[in-house]
């Protein structure tokens, strides 16, 4: 049952049993550690059961205030495929790499 009814309710929900709902694997929380945003420097890193890594920090650069970031990120495909991605976002833009990202063909 979708949750939905065609009448006796003026919204049409009418609620439903989530107990019986299959929500997929729990997901548990290995490491999460945080660095409170201070003066514009903050930093966070968390992990979890199922292969999910991030890590970012960042820090003001410059008298305009702005924020230099850097940071990176994994998970594993359902194939079995680890992806890693790093970044960079400062005076040039945001920059990430990975080797899953296509390269341009070499010019002449």
């Amino acid at each position: 049952s979708s949750g939905f009814s065609s009448g006796g309710s003026s919204s049409g929900f009418s609620g439903g049993d989530f107990s019986k709902q299959d929500f997929g694997p729990v997901i548990h929380i290995l490491r999460d550690d945080r660095q409170t945003p201070l003066n514009g420097e903050y930093s966070f890193t968390y992990e979890t059961s199922d292969g999910v890594y991030r890590q970012e920090e960042g820090r003001p650069d410059g008298q305009d205030g702005s924020v230099v970031q850097s940071g990176s990120w994994s998970f594993v495909f359902p194939d079995g495929t680890p992806a890693e991605f790093s970044f960079v976002a400062d005076h040039n833009g945001y920059q990430v790499e990975s080797d899953l990202l296509p390269q341009p063909h070499p010019l002449p």
